[in-house]
């Protein structure tokens, strides 16, 4: 028997354990409710996965240009430890908080009996390609751009989502147009979300950065954050087709929001929202120049989650 053969039959063997674990845990049994986590054990995978007989030429190649995922953002995002009651709303939850970070092919998390009263839970996690050069040309109503993107979702292994965007444009004779964007899900491992976006050309420059704390689970009860959004160049005024009037402007804004959830699957949410603005714009004003506005909601979500495969 192959090795390959013999890794399968263990695997096989975990998953009917972990299925048989399913079904008698939603039949209610007192006898498997009181499971405990002995062990947590994290298995990295590579793009291409060439044990798996999926293999093919170049497939190797390609996995020593991709930076494997650091070990830590998987740990960052499990809401469960050594020593927990097995949870599984909330290991399936943990499945789907990897998922949404949009870095990993193929996550599961299975477990195997060590004692009458203990599972060791193992994590594989596959990684996904994230480096996307992409050729960008378009054209519209006589004009036309072009140029090129760059977008990695995982920078070095550790989680920043860069983009770089560099383009010529014809129309108003704008010409060269740039745009960066970097953001960090847990700055410094920690529970906020870092983001910084920059665009400009030779009529504007905008900026954006945000700092948030985001619902990260169910049982999260708090989020807030801050944006702060600084544009600054020329308005276009078209008299006609041909003749263009360039008016300076600067306009500053600012965001705040404060929002607390209460229960789990049946989420009642209330929000408090600040909004401020700041605009200099000569001899012209548009709507809410220099205004403020605080919104309160109050919302409600319902949701259930069913596991799907094969699913594009």
């Amino acid at each position: 028997m192959s090795e390959s053969e013999i890794n399968g039959m263990i695997r096989f063997s975990k998953n009917c354990k972990y299925w048989i674990f399913l079904v008698v845990h939603f039949l209610g049994s007192e006898l498997y409710s009181q499971y405990y986590i002995n062990e947590i054990f994290l298995e990295q995978k590579p793009v291409f996965d060439t044990s798996s007989g999926n293999s093919f030429l170049g497939a190797e190649f390609l996995n020593s240009l991709h930076i494997q995922t650091k070990p830590f953002l998987i740990e960052d995002e499990l809401i469960f430890s050594i020593g927990d009651r097995i949870d599984i709303d909330i290991i399936t939850e943990t499945e789907r908080n990897l998922r949404g970070l949009d870095i990993f092919a193929d996550i599961k998390i299975e477990f195997d009996s060590v004692a009458y009263d203990s599972l060791d839970v193992y994590i594989v996690a596959r990684d996904r390609w994230t480096t996307f050069p992409i050729p960008i040309f378009g054209t519209s109503g006589g004009e036309y751009f072009y140029g090129v993107r760059f977008e990695e979702l995982n920078f070095l292994g550790y989680g920043y989502k860069i983009k770089l965007e560099g383009l010529y444009r014809t129309e108003n004779q704008i010409g060269l147009q740039g745009l960066f964007s970097l953001k960090k899900n847990r700055i410094f491992r920690t529970e906020y979300f870092l983001g910084y976006d920059i665009f400009a050309n030779k009529i504007r420059t905008e900026q954006a950065i945000e700092f948030s704390k985001p619902y990260r689970t169910l049982s999260t009860d708090y989020s807030y954050g801050a944006i702060g959004l600084i544009s600054k160049g020329n308005d276009f005024d078209h008299h006609n087709r041909d003749t263009v009037t360039l008016y300076p402007y600067k306009d500053n804004n600012i965001k705040f929001w404060l929002s607390r959830g209460w229960m789990r699957k049946d989420r009642v949410f209330a929000t408090m929202y600040v909004e401020l603005s700041q605009a200099e714009r000569g001899n012209y004003r548009r709507a809410y120049d220099n205004s403020g506005k605080i919104l309160l909601s109050f919302s409600s979500i319902s949701q259930d989650f069913y596991q799907v495969s094969k699913v594009n």
